[in-house]
């Protein structure tokens, strides 16, 4: 029996039958939180949905990248063809624009000149070739009889024009070092032609100096050159010449640097050991340093805990000392008092201490001279001549007034200050510079009695001859100076309290005060003589009475010296404003019941209106105030002239302290408001123009800072508003649902999840944006390993071509 043949049943369709899915490719999401009416589990994909990404990107990508670039496309870029609102001659005009564009931008050789575009230059529309020229042609009868070699050799190098890179005949070319020995040769001779140049020079020098010398010899130049010789008159200097020799000689001596004795000083040991200097260590240095040292005072100001060991007169300093000027600064106030107060004392306690003081000088000048005598006996002649013929310095006040009165018709003071200056300069002999102190005393005391009181135009004048004399004697001990400065301004002010404390401003006080900014310093806010200066004018600002406008023109004159001379004025000064107040005061029409800001101004009329304009004075001329006739009592106090000239002071005062207080914004408004109401009551229809214009534009300048400072609030502690309830309507649903309720999110709510959902998709943007690019990378590599493949094929095909016939020749040759 056979076996059964078995029959194969057709299989079903392919469609009938679910295609499987690989168990591997499945990836399951499982919740965290267990969702009510969600499937527990989500299987997905991710394999098909990587393919089904790429099959689109192949699809969409693929085929606009098979395309790029191979796509035929129709331009039409004739211009002006397409835009209808130009002519034709517009169009014209643009095509030959652009063409003259396109030639110009050609890179073209500099040196062809008509390269491209051959244009033809033309006249009247015909070209410049085709026009006939009349012109009468020169024929030369030599011409084409010219050798055509001649004519090269002389143009071109031919003829007498060597080339200069041609070597004659016969001669080798020379080699570099034969070049440069030659180079060298020729520099050699020429520094020596040099060389003997300067000889020549050396030798015709000695001849005319010897010349010179015989003509010397002979006395020909008697009357043109000045000789040195002492037995001989020396002829008499001009006046520049002398002027130039006086400025040489107060150069050199100038006490910025100590000068050098010409000729030392023998000194024996014992005093070589008092004036030697010890040099200390730098741990005993760091250990004085670190020590702290504090000062106490009692009530009255004056220092409680100092030694008295460390506590020094003037009458005391000791000359030759090294350290006068660290001892002037701890000198008795009592001592410099008794020598610059010449009205309350008698001139016979200061004849006595200067008196002693000289005693006391001259023994130790006797014991170092006997000292010196001793060691050594050998003198200089010409130091003694020095000291015979010097001439001795005043010892007293009352021989300098009288030096002074000598000299006055032929020197000034400064004059005769600096003569002493030169004469006992500090390096010239040990003790001069405390003479130049106790000078610089009776020299202040001078100043001071001097501008008391004004004569005439004269003393005004003289002020600064005075001051500069002054400063000459500050040079050398500037702390002495210091300390005799302080020691007059507090005698100053113990005298106006004692005496006039409510008295007028005098002229001492203001040559006082132009005095101490010339020979000091004044632009540190703490300092030794600017800041009780300005306590003292804050004193005397406040006390002085203002009576009439002379008084008012003096302090206002006072105030503007001030802020001229002493720097630092930007802070705050209440008592200037308070005295420029008042004065504005006196300007305007006040009533009783209006208080004035101090004491110091007057009370009853009509001296609460002394500046009040009642009158109309438009034509008026304001002119300066002349100090010597303000402070010498010359105006008369109804002089309409003087109350003007003051209240434009007042004015100018007002405006520079309005500008220079603008950075205290917070009290700004509450400091001038008063002023701008006192500015708008003022007459300014009765001022002449120019004090008008000043007025007004001080009001605006004061409206225009408290506009800008005004909105500047008091601080205060921060309020919160109490929030009241919100009275909330019914929000009626019409598709109320009880079963099913739908609950409606807030507006932040949903802002936030729509935020996070365009984050979402930012993300996955930003993510297949990634993946077209790596898949375009990809295609072109492929393309391009494609093309590589391709040559590579097509060239080892050749090879093999070209081998085959290679081969084939060889044999052929070989068959031969």
């Amino acid at each position: 029996m056979g076996k059964k043949s078995k029959v194969k049943t057709p299989a079903p369709q392919a469609s009938s039958k679910p295609k499987k899915i690989n168990p591997f490719d499945l990836k399951y999401n499982r919740n965290k939180q267990n969702v009510l009416g969600a499937k527990k589990s989500i299987a997905g994909t991710p394999g098909l949905s990587k393919k089904r990404a790429m099959d689109i990107r192949k699809q969409n990508l693929g085929a606009e990248l098979n395309r790029f670039g191979k796509s035929n496309v129709i331009r039409d870029k004739r211009l002006g063809e397409r835009d209808l609102t130009l002519t034709e001659e517009q169009k014209a005009e643009l095509r030959f624009k652009v063409q003259k564009e396109k030639f110009f931008k050609k890179k073209a050789s500099k040196y062809n000149l008509e390269e491209g575009i051959h244009e033809d230059l033309t006249h009247k529309g015909a070209k410049l070739t085709n026009i006939q020229k009349f012109e009468k042609m020169d024929m030369s009868d030599e011409e084409g009889d010219l050798d055509p070699t001649l004519l090269a050799d002389s143009n071109f190098g031919g003829s007498a024009f060597e080339n200069v890179n041609e070597i004659p005949l016969g001669e080798r070319v020379k080699t570099r070092r034969e070049i440069l020995n030659e180079v060298i040769a020729k520099s050699k001779q020429l520094k020596y032609e040099k060389q003997k140049e300067k000889e020549a020079w050396a030798d015709e020098t000695k001849k005319l100096d010897s010349m010179l010398n015989d003509l010397r010899n002979a006395g020909q130049l008697k009357g043109l050159v000045m000789r040195k010789s002492t037995d001989e008159e020396q002829p008499k200097q001009s006046i520049e010449d002398s002027e130039y020799d006086y400025l040489f000689k107060s150069l050199k001596l100038d006490c910025g640097k100590m000068a050098v004795a010409e000729k030392g000083i023998k000194l024996n040991p014992e005093r070589k050991r008092k004036v030697s200097v010890v040099v200390e260590d730098d741990e005993d240095l760091k250990k004085k340093k670190d020590d702290e040292f504090e000062l106490r005072f009692d009530e009255h100001g004056k220092v409680v805990n100092l030694p008295k060991d460390e506590k020094y007169s003037i009458t005391k300093i000791r000359t030759g000392s090294d350290t006068e000027s660290e001892d002037s600064d701890d000198c008795d106030d009592d001592d410099i008092d008794d020598i610059l107060n010449s009205e309350n004392e008698d001139n016979d306690d200061t004849e006595i201490n200067d008196d002693q003081l000289d005693e006391e000088e001259n023994i130790t000048d006797e014991e170092e001279i006997e000292d010196e005598e001793n060691t050594s006996s050998e003198v200089d002649e010409s130091d003694e001549e020095e000291t015979i013929n010097d001439k001795d310095i005043v010892s007293s006040y009352e021989e300098l007034v009288n030096e002074l009165e000598k000299v006055s018709s032929t020197k000034t003071v400064l004059e005769y200050i600096e003569e002493l200056c030169e004469t006992y300069h500090p390096s010239k002999k040990q003790g001069n510079k405390e003479k130049l102190g106790k000078l610089f005393v009776f020299l202040l005391r001078h100043f001071d009695k001097t501008f008391k009181e004004i004569e005439d135009e004269s003393t005004i004048n003289s002020l600064s001859i005075h001051i500069r004399a002054l400063y000459k004697l500050v040079k050398f001990d500037p702390d002495f100076a210091l300390h005799c400065v302080r020691s007059l301004l507090k005698q100053k002010f113990k005298t106006r309290h004692q005496k006039d404390l409510t008295g007028p401003i005098t002229f001492d006080i203001i040559a006082f005060y132009k005095l101490i900014p010339c020979i000091f310093r004044t632009d540190s806010y703490l300092h030794l003589i600017s800041t009780p200066a300005t306590l003292v004018f804050m004193d005397i600002l406040n006390t002085c009475h203002i009576k009439n406008s002379i008084d008012a023109a003096k302090t206002s004159f006072f105030i503007t010296l001030y802020v001229t001379s002493f720097e630092r004025n930007d802070f705050f000064c209440p008592e200037i404003i308070a005295h420029l107040k008042g004065l504005l005061m006196m300007c305007v029409q006040n009533k009783e019941n209006e208080t004035f800001p101090t004491l110091q101004f007057p009370l009853i009329y009509p001296y609460r209106t002394a500046l009040y304009i009642s009158k109309s004075y438009k034509d008026a001329n304001i002119k300066p105030l002349s100090i010597s006739k303000l402070f010498g009592n010359i105006y008369n106090e109804d002089d309409v002239g003087v109350t003007l000239s003051t209240i434009t002071a007042i004015i100018k005062n007002l405006q520079f302290f309005t500008t220079a207080y603008t950075k205290y914004s917070c009290s700004f408004v509450a400091t001038f408001e008063p002023f701008l109401k006192l500015l708008k009551k003022m007459p300014l229809e009765n001022y002449p123009e120019s004090l008008e214009k000043l007025c007004r534009d001080t009001i605006q300048l004061i409206e225009n800072e408290i506009i800008k400072n005004s909105s500047v609030k008091r601080l205060s502690k921060p309020q919160t508003e109490i929030k009241m309830l919100k009275m909330l309507e019914p929000d009626f649903d019409e598709d109320f649902n009880p079963e099913r309720k739908k609950i409606k999110k807030d507006a932040a709510s949903q802002n936030k999840q729509l935020k996070q959902k365009l984050r979402k998709e930012t993300k996955g943007a930003i993510k297949e944006l990634r993946k077209d690019a790596q898949f375009i990378a990809q295609k072109r590599r492929a393309d391009l390993d494609a093309i590589n493949q391709e040559r590579i094929q097509k060239t080892a095909t050749i090879i093999r071509q070209l081998q085959g016939q290679e081969s084939e020749g060889r044999q052929r040759f070989y068959n031969k």
